[in-house]
């Protein structure tokens, strides 16, 4: 083999040399790129995620009245003494994932359109796990606010003369006959019934809060201490508010749930001897007292 040969396959040799070298090189800068790009993806992701939950909470509590009463039940500044009372009095801590705010709009949110936990996942871009352990803490703080929220009734006194009351001695009051379904075990649900079957509440409460319309299938420890946030809610929010638009709107009709699940939910039960007795002979003693009184006249 000549010389000429030789050195032409030389150069060859080390053109193809060169050009793997160069696509190794190109290989390992496109496979950085692309890892890189994996790496940055989960970051852009989670800044969009953190745009729209941002947006939520701005359509929520910062553009107008209106939004704010229709999603949580009270205006913005109210729910901004909310967030302040719950924080302060309540307990309710910011731990760097969710800020108070978005805890209690994600609470009042589930109280007011009776929303389950996987709308509030699509509305708040949170994982369902994250739904629930702050609806629970958010639970909690209301709670603890009980002394100063709740209201203390004064029992009818024995020796009341008022002509409506005077029946009623040592009652706390009367109900308008409005009454909650809860969902309870076959076991517990003796403890809870009413003569409809029913724990009672008033209406006004059913109004504002869409959970107490239906039966909530939470546990019926969880259901007891919802009813009594709600309450607690109502009483801080006409403290609060001068105007309560949900006093001059409609109730509408209550929910009943469809499937397996219903059939869980208590129904009427007899009425209890005991309560009946009480009950004949008071009116009966009304009715002496009124008809003896109309003779008289």
């Amino acid at each position: 083999m000549d010389d000429h040969r030789v050195l032409t396959l030389f150069y060859i040799w080390r053109m193809y040399i060169n050009i793997l070298a160069m696509s190794g090189a190109t290989l390992i800068l496109v496979n950085d790129f692309l890892k890189r790009n994996q790496e940055r993806a989960p970051l852009e992701n989670s800044h969009i995620r953190d745009i729209a939950r941002g947006s939520v909470i701005d359509r929520i509590i910062k553009s107008s009245d209106n939004n704010c009463i229709w999603e949580l039940r009270m205006c913005r500044n109210t729910f901004s003494r909310l967030c302040e009372l719950l924080k302060v009095q309540g307990g309710l801590i910011e731990d760097g994932k969710l800020m108070i705010e978005e805890q209690v709009a994600i609470f009042l949110n589930i109280l007011a359109h009776h929303k389950k936990n996987r709308d509030i996942q699509v509305t708040y871009y949170r994982s369902g796990e994250t739904i629930s352990r702050y609806f629970h803490n958010v639970l909690f703080s209301v709670l603890r606010l009980h002394e100063l929220l709740l209201a203390k009734p004064e029992p009818v006194p024995q020796d009341c003369t008022d002509e409506r009351w005077k029946y009623f001695k040592n009652c706390l009051g009367a109900l308008d006959g409005t009454y909650i379904p809860v969902t309870v075990s076959v076991a517990d649900s003796a403890r809870y019934r009413t003569r409809k079957g029913h724990l009672r509440c008033f209406g006004l409460l059913k109004k504002r809060w869409a959970i107490l319309r239906s039966p909530s299938f939470y546990p019926i420890k969880t259901q007891n201490r919802v009813i009594l946030a709600c309450s607690l809610l109502h009483n801080f929010i006409r403290t609060c508010m001068s105007f309560d638009p949900e006093e001059h709107t409609p109730l509408a009709g209550d929910a009943i749930p469809i499937g397996e699940d219903a059939n869980n939910v208590i129904g009427v039960v007899e009425l209890s001897n005991q309560w009946t007795q009480w009950r004949d002979e008071l009116a009966t003693q009304m009715f002496v007292e009124w008809h003896a009184n109309r003779n008289r006249a």
